[in-house]
């Protein structure tokens, strides 16, 4: 079972080394390697964000890190916000993305009751997170060049 929980200053070292994996690199939209004060400036920052929410999947028993999950709310539209996954890179390809996209978003949802839809940016080549995205209810809605946009609307219960 995974869990789901708001990251923390303790976990800024584990996400910076997620970061600069290199297969993390080259799926994210900006794949340079990124220096350790520029990272924890950022995830500081991120952490004072109230529009930013950073989530992190465990595994219930063992506490394991399985992913992080970031949450960005539309500044000019408050009603949406732009998701994105990084999984441990010793946890890809266990069947992990999708179930921590549903977990985060329903605790999202929580936390942000005013959002009704959640936007994806996914690069063409990332099978794994196109695969994930779709099973977790995202629909396709544009390709622009290399990135697949998608969208989740929220219930209104």
């Amino acid at each position: 079972m995974i869990t789901v929980r708001c990251a923390e200053i303790k976990d800024s070292e584990t996400l910076f080394d997620w970061r600069n994996d290199p297969v993390t690199r080259s799926m994210s939209h900006s794949s340079h390697c990124v220096e350790w004060d520029d990272h924890n400036c950022w995830f500081r920052e991120s952490l004072n964000n109230k529009n930013r929410l950073l989530v992190l999947c465990e595994d219930a028993e063992t506490l394991a890190q399985i992913a992080v999950v970031r949450f960005d709310r539309n500044c000019t539209d408050m009603k949406s916000a732009l998701i994105s996954i990084t999984l441990a890179p010793k946890e890809r390809g266990k069947g992990y993305a999708t179930p921590c996209l549903l977990r985060t978003i329903e605790f999202f949802h929580g936390l942000f009751v005013d959002v009704r839809l959640i936007n994806a940016q996914v690069k063409s080549c990332n099978i794994a997170s196109k695969r994930a995205f779709e099973k977790a209810g995202f629909l396709l809605i544009k390709q622009e060049k290399e990135i697949l946009y998608y969208q989740y609307q929220l219930s209104n219960d």
